[in-house]
């Protein structure tokens, strides 16, 4: 690679004894690392970086505050990125969404909703498509 390249990223963190949420920053720069980490990274940022990928190159990445331009480092690109479906807790181990219910819950077995059942419907009748106009809607509480 002939010039620099300047990867940040941030990741979602809580800490398990207080609950609160706090970003933890990283950051890479690309022409530090030998040719194969470079292109294992490369490949991993060429797409949107998932959980998996991000646990594969964490142990390349600086955490801390991302450079500052203008402090005589000189970057030709930057590539940045934002992890929504992973977590982390304040010692840097990896949470899946389980993982995080269960700090915030505080209960061995979180019961998770998915978007679609915040606001549950239940449907009476014939629920195929095709017979839509036959639908009851009633709104049901969720406690």
């Amino acid at each position: 690679m002939s010039y620099k390249m300047l990867v940040v990223g941030r990741v979602r963190c809580i800490n398990r004894g207080t609950k609160q949420f706090f970003d933890r920053d990283f950051w890479l720069d690309l022409s530090t690392l030998q040719e194969n980490e470079r292109e294992r990274v490369e490949e991993a940022i060429k797409k949107t970086v998932g959980p998996a990928e991000f646990v594969a190159i964490r142990s390349l990445f600086q955490q801390g505050r991302w450079p500052a331009f203008g402090s005589g480092q000189e970057y030709a690109a930057m590539k940045a990125f934002a992890l929504s479906e992973y977590f982390e807790d304040e010692a840097g181990n990896p949470l899946d969404q389980i993982g995080l219910a269960q700090i915030v819950t505080g209960q061995e077995n979180p019961i998770l909703l998915t978007g679609n059942l915040v606001r549950p419907h239940r449907r009476y009748g014939d629920e195929s498509p095709h017979h839509s106009e036959q639908w009851q809607n009633n709104r049901t509480m969720c406690r």
